[in-house]
């Protein structure tokens, strides 16, 4: 069973269907109620605890899954953890937005990419759509996720007082702003707001949806990104992306921009918005914008369900890594392999350590050697033992 390993491709039927029983039974009723109740405990260490036991509970059901092969209870047995996180991180992003008031566990998250993510954007829609849900929560959620027709729906339930206090531009509102004079037919006003309030636009000449499109990049949005890739021109799109790729990577360290009133979207949504970007980008721009900034992008997959992309691009980008960066990569495969999930029939360190050119092998051994031979050396199950250092 194999991942995907590069953009635009689609993993194998084997992936498909065990990816697709490992979150069936994540979403059974007995693990989202128990979900429920983790997520409504405020007592971070019994949060963890039960976290544990609940991917125990999930592991147990799938081990006894009858007439199936044991590679194929392994294989599912390794998505357990993985897929569990993206479906808590979906669950944790709704529900500790600020505004969101009523969550209930009535949304199983049951709807997923073909390369094995959550589908944000269907779910989020579903939110959209749900009438007992608070209007102001919806419209702030359509905003950000750029649901356009769910806007113009929308906008009419609003009162008075909620469309001039959604019109204000401040902190993380660029968005809600941006669509609340959309509807009023009033961008104008929204681009000399902007002109006072950021510089990206007087430095760059953006137009209103061009910086629209700049803080869905900024706030992981998959949804708002494919948005703009269909309402933008290919060359006001790739303008906004060639000159602030770099800062999507820091906000993906730091979330110090996200959306009014929502929770900062988890890793898991900036890698699939990344993915998603780059998937859309031609062969040759692709590249050139990958060697902008190769360190902080290539970083962006180095989590499941992305690991064959990490391998195939680490490797065509080897020359544009600084010896430190790879030594990073190096740990971080070692940290992932051994702590979080195996590598799905991927040899991650070895192919990257062979890619290396001798001089970067000198420079790791010279200053990294150690550390990597402890790691080694303290895996579980033997990671690594053909890589000669």
């Amino acid at each position: 069973m194999r991942l995907i390993e590069d953009f635009n491709t689609v993993p194998s039927l084997s992936f498909l269907t065990k990816s697709w029983v490992v979150a069936t039974v994540w979403n059974s009723s007995d693990i989202t109620r128990t979900i429920s109740r983790c997520l409504s405990n405020f007592d971070q260490d019994e949060v963890e605890i039960q976290w544990e036991e609940i991917k125990c509970q999930v592991a147990y059901i799938i081990e006894n899954i009858e007439d199936i092969s044991e590679d194929s209870v392994d294989e599912m047995q390794a998505m357990v953890a993985p897929i569990g996180k993206h479906i808590l991180d979906m669950l944790t992003f709704i529900h500790f937005s600020p505004s969101f008031k009523n969550f209930g566990l009535r949304l199983p998250v049951k709807y997923w990419t073909s390369y094995g993510t959550v589908d944000t954007k269907r779910l989020e829609k579903l939110l959209v759509q749900d009438d007992e849900i608070d209007v102001a929560f919806r419209y702030n959620l359509a905003c950000n996720d750029c649901f356009e027709k769910n806007l113009e729906e929308l906008f009419p339930l609003l009162t008075h007082k909620q469309r001039n206090n959604f019109r204000c531009l401040g902190e993380n509102r660029e968005l809600l702003s941006y669509w609340t004079h959309r509807l009023l037919d009033n961008l104008p006003a929204f681009v000399s707001l902007t002109e006072q309030y950021n510089t990206y636009m007087n430095d760059h000449d953006y137009s209103a949806h061009q910086f629209a499109f700049l803080y869905t990049l900024l706030t992981g949005n998959k949804s708002g990104i494919e948005y703009f890739w269909n309402f933008l021109t290919r060359k006001e799109y790739e303008l906004v992306v060639r000159n602030h790729i770099s800062f999507v990577a820091v906000q993906y360290c730091e979330k110090a921009i996200h959306a009014y009133d929502l929770n900062p979207r988890p890793d898991t949504h900036y890698e699939d918005a990344m993915y998603f970007l780059m998937s859309k980008l031609d062969e040759d721009t692709r590249m050139q914008i990958l060697r902008s900034d190769s360190f902080c992008l290539v970083a962006f997959f180095r989590r499941y369900p992305f690991l064959g992309v990490l391998s195939k691009y680490a490797g065509l980008l080897i020359n544009d890594l600084e010896w430190n960066h790879i030594s990073w990569l190096l740990f971080e495969i070692i940290r992932t392999e051994k702590y979080e999930m195996p590598s799905f029939d991927l040899d991650l360190f070895d192919d990257l350590w062979r890619a290396c050119p001798q001089s970067v092998k000198a420079d790791i051994k010279n200053n990294s050697l150690n550390r990597l031979q402890l790691m080694k050396k303290s895996t579980e199950r033997g990671f690594y033992n053909k890589v000669n250092f």
